[in-house]
């Protein structure tokens, strides 16, 4: 839970979906930002290189078996 404490995220579960990545131009329309937070809510750190590189191989993996794809999310 560190991670998400450090993204500042609830303590509830939280999970990856990768059968999909969002394709957009950031910042996009479809991010909102955090009251709270300001301008830069939009973005809330990243993730720890092992966690980003594991979901990458695994997206990657299985959109080349075409079982994931990407999603244009903004025009």
């Amino acid at each position: 839970m560190p991670t998400k404490h450090r993204l500042g995220l609830d303590d509830d579960q939280s999970w990856v979906v990768l059968t999909e990545g969002n394709a957009f131009i950031w910042p996009g329309p479809d991010l909102r930002f955090l009251s709270n937070r300001g301008q830069g809510s939009v973005a809330l750190g990243f993730l720890p290189a092992r966690l980003f590189d594991t979901i990458r191989t695994r997206f990657l993996s299985l959109h080349r078996r075409d079982k994931a794809r990407f999603v244009r999310r903004s025009e």
